[in-house]
């Protein structure tokens, strides 16, 4: 049975979805701004990042499998998040993390798609449910880049700064491949590292096709 406060939550969030594109741009953009607090500035950006998760959970879904599976693997990346950051040199341990991480995201952006495909009117959520997915989808290659960099160490490389890159510089990577900006500035050496960045740029144009497609289908649906 569900807890009653759980369920008041639960239908309080479901279906608002600008305060999860606010904690979404907020999170994933505004990281440089946490990373000047130094290892303090960490332990936020991981509490806030898993309250994201969370926020995402139940303001997609309403009803308590969806809640309890989504927020099971947002609870194993918190734990894993907090291991890593006190073992940062142990690679099992940011493996585990990295992969945790995907299952929450995916769902995520599973549900907002199924909420624009089943929508009968273009309107302010169907928009902003279209752009979460697409901040969303860059997320979810990143931790995918992370993996990759992780078990084969120098799959990427920044040539600016000249070092192994980070959570930060992944995620820009993943934005601009996303987005086929493609400045050129991090680069994917390994086969596995560029067949990945191929696919995320296949992606985003796809995407963008798709649900132009699809916009103009259900306004066309309201003549």
């Amino acid at each position: 049975m569900t807890h009653p406060a759980t369920a008041h939550l639960r239908n309080a969030l479901y279906g608002r979805l600008w305060p999860l594109l606010i904690a979404v741009v907020v999170l994933n953009f505004g990281y440089p701004i946490l990373s000047m607090a130094g290892g303090f500035g960490d332990l936020i950006y991981i509490a806030a990042y898993a309250l994201m998760l969370v926020l995402g959970i139940f303001v997609t879904g309403n009803d308590r499998v969806h809640v309890i599976r989504a927020g099971a693997f947002a609870l194993l990346w918190f734990v894993l998040s907090l291991l890593v950051a006190a073992h940062p040199g142990n690679a099992a341990l940011r493996i585990a993390q990295l992969a945790a991480l995907l299952p929450g995201l995916a769902i995520i952006i599973a549900s907002l798609a199924r909420f624009i495909v089943e929508a009968r009117v273009v309107n302010g959520q169907v928009l902003i449910s279209a752009i979460t997915i697409y901040v969303l989808l860059a997320v979810f290659f990143a931790p995918v880049y992370g993996l990759i960099e992780t078990l084969a160490p120098g799959s990427f490389v920044d040539n600016g700064l000249g070092r192994p890159v980070q959570w930060q510089q992944l995620m820009y990577y993943s934005t601009v491949t996303l987005t086929t900006v493609g400045y050129g500035d991090i680069l994917p050496l390994n086969p596995w590292a560029r067949t990945l960045a191929a696919l995320e740029s296949v992606t985003g144009v796809l995407y963008i096709a798709v649900l132009l497609g699809r916009l103009v289908g259900i306004y066309r649906q309201e003549k």
